[in-house]
């Protein structure tokens, strides 16, 4: 054990015994082979020379950051509160996802009562605007946030909620990153979707996808956007362990188009992703016309039953469910 960390933390060059050079010529360890297994990892040479290695600042520091880093998958929990609204909790990290807690989204009501309480959100850590939709960004739904929460949206997007929330807002152009704590980042991606607002349609125009990273693992989240041929180009930059992807249409028509992703798009961008494990956003809340839920859950449990892959791969929640990933 004491030799395989030490490696880790600050090897020199291996010597043609094995051993590791931590210092100056030194002998070689003494042989407890005869006592019991414990002793030789406490007391043997190679521990005392890890010791030594760890009260040097630098090494140990290195080997934290490593550590957290380079750390195992742990757990995930997603909680699909409904439309693009999303709780993603994550090792201690709690996130939410382009927050609507309404009843209706401008003339359009909810499908049915919402399930979640959004009074018991409890401590979050960062809020993700994807774009300024009014289904995406509904700004009676932040007095349920408390005012210390940042809240990151894309480039040029501030001054259409900064002059309503007492919140940090953080503009992010595309492929910008930022560092919510030590080893966890956020990527803002490409979508393709027309942002704005109703009285602004061009203002507010950039829409995101968002990764979330944390060591070597990363978590998509979609928000709202059409077919892109370049999902494959995103799977080889990132690693995708979970994909939140829109179902919003069942067929394309003259509105959606380039927009969104129909129910084939949606598959295939999943595919184009090196087929992670997929919970479907975007539907059963508003929009009865588009949704088509009952239709649209019954096509997604029918192409599961063929396609083994999506079958282990599919968590499909209705609003107010969760999911728990445990490595």
């Amino acid at each position: 054990i004491s030799r395989v960390l030490a490696k880790k933390v600050c090897a020199g060059p291996p010597l043609p015994s094995g051993d590791f050079k931590l210092g100056g010529p030194r002998k070689r360890s003494a042989d407890f082979g005869g006592l019991p297994k414990i002793y030789n990892v406490f007391f043997s040479q190679h521990a005392r020379d890890f010791a030594g290695v760890c009260l040097r600042k630098e090494c140990l520091v290195d080997f934290c950051l490593d550590f957290i880093y380079n750390a195992p998958f742990m757990s995930l929990e997603i909680t699909y509160i409904g439309h693009a609204s999303t709780l993603i909790e994550w090792d201690g990290i709690r996130i939410l996802t382009d927050p609507v807690f309404s009843s209706r989204v401008l003339c359009f009501n909810r499908l049915e009562p919402m399930k979640f309480n959004p009074a018991n959100l409890g401590t979050l850590n960062a809020i993700l605007i994807s774009h300024a939709h009014y289904d995406h960004l509904d700004l009676f739904s932040y007095k349920f946030i408390p005012g210390d929460v940042p809240i990151l949206v894309p480039e040029g997007m501030a001054k259409a909620i900064s002059p309503f929330v007492n919140n940090p807002v953080i503009e992010l152009a595309t492929w910008g990153r930022y560092t919510l704590a030590p080893g966890f980042e956020i990527s803002a991606v490409p979508a393709q979707h027309k942002g704005g607002r109703f009285l602004f349609p061009l203002r507010y125009a950039t829409c995101h996808g968002y990764v979330l990273s944390k060591g070597k693992e990363n978590v998509y989240f979609a928000g709202d956007t059409g077919y892109r041929s370049d999902f494959k180009e995103l799977a080889q930059l990132f690693k995708i362990k979970l994909a939140l992807l829109p179902f919003a249409h069942i067929y394309s028509n003259w509105y959606s188009g380039k927009n969104h992703m129909n129910f084939e798009e949606s598959l295939q961008a999943w595919k184009d992703l090196g087929e992670p494990d997929l919970i479907p956003i975007h539907w059963g809340t508003f929009f009865r016309g588009q949704a088509y839920k009952n239709r649209l859950a019954y096509l997604l449990k029918d192409r599961a039953l063929q396609d083994k892959r999506l079958k282990s791969k599919l968590h499909l929640l209705e609003p107010g469910e969760r999911h728990a990933f445990t490595s």
